[in-house]
């Protein structure tokens, strides 16, 4: 991890690379409290981050440690890492927390006897009532000798302690199966309905929060099978679906023949998500912008008019 110091300009900046040295003599106690470690190796060593979450004060951060399921904490005042906090596992066989397992050209959402790891690609932090909570995009990746998923397809809502209070769970797949049937769980690079069901759709990739008429929300990107889920998260214990945008069109193929982008068949793979606030917008509203990684180009999505419409979020 680097804190990177750009108060006297970008040319002047100063580098301060922080390591995880000291917790190489507490790789048992990690282990025993969920943190997923390779056997024989220094977490020094195995630890990767993937992505940081500052406080509104400026004086912590969270970093994603994505293949081993866990969070990072870092005192930004003293520049030193200060914990690792494992993320626990979402239950497939629980009530609201199925998934489609298996790829067999039907849609079926159900409870399965398996645990998902959260290992979240990217995550934000924001404050109510003087509490830092911390969003994650829960992706998944690894590899692990037990029966579990990579990811939990959702999103999540964790406190500054690491307790998780609130989890999409299926609601992304039960939302996409009722607002495209077509292409419901289709990969990010072809048109066929429940292709990576038993691989990782909904594919959680990007996310970004902001503040529309005064309320937080949390804008959720997703690879495969592409769009984005808008949550108000104004409430952390009880954020709330609020709308879902998918501009792709199932029914045409994502390439011309030619190979190049076919530009009537919508956007595909939405990686990177960011909120354009209005003061520094071209039509006097918020937009919201995707950088798809199956599209030859970045998308500014019509969130915009929504934004501004009597039906957006409050």
């Amino acid at each position: 991890m680097s804190i990177i110091d750009i108060s006297t300009g970008v040319t002047n900046a100063r580098v301060e690379t922080l390591d995880f040295d000291q917790v190489d003599s507490q790789a048992q106690s990690l282990r025993e409290r969920g943190v997923r470690l390779y056997p024989n190796r220094k977490p020094s060593r195995d630890l990767e981050p993937e992505d940081v979450a500052i406080n509104p004060h400026g004086t912590e951060a969270r970093v994603v440690l994505q293949e081993q399921n866990a969070l990072a904490e870092v005192d930004l005042r003293n520049h030193a890492p200060t914990g690792i906090q494992a993320l626990d596992t979402t239950d497939y066989a629980t009530a609201g927390q199925g998934l489609d397992a298996t790829s067999d050209g039907k849609i079926k959402i159900r409870n399965h006897p398996i645990k998902g790891l959260y290992q979240p690609d990217q995550m934000g932090a924001y404050a109510v009532g003087g509490e830092t909570y911390y969003v994650t995009a829960n992706e998944g990746d690894g590899e692990i000798e037990e029966l579990v998923s990579f990811g939990a397809r959702s999103f999540a809502i964790w406190d500054s302690a690491g307790n998780r209070v609130f989890k999409s769970g299926s609601e992304f797949a039960e939302i996409q199966t009722e607002r495209i049937p077509t292409g419901c769980n289709s990969d990010d690079e072809a048109n066929t309905l429940d292709a990576v069901s038993n691989e990782a759709s909904p594919e959680v990739e990007g996310m970004v929060r902001g503040r529309i008429n005064g309320a937080m929300h949390a804008f959720v990107g997703l690879g495969k099978p592409g769009g984005v889920m808008v949550y108000n998260i104004a409430t952390p214990e009880n954020a709330r679906f609020v709308a879902y945008f998918n501009n792709r069109v199932f029914e045409l193929p994502l390439q011309d023949p030619d190979g190049t982008p076919n530009t009537d068949a919508g956007d595909s793979g939405p990686e990177g998500v960011a909120l354009i606030p209005r003061t520094a917008s071209a039509i006097d509203a918020p937009m919201l912008a995707t950088g798809t990684s199956s599209t030859a180009w970045p998308n500014c999505t019509c969130t915009a008019a929504w934004l501004k419409e009597p039906g957006g979020p409050r």
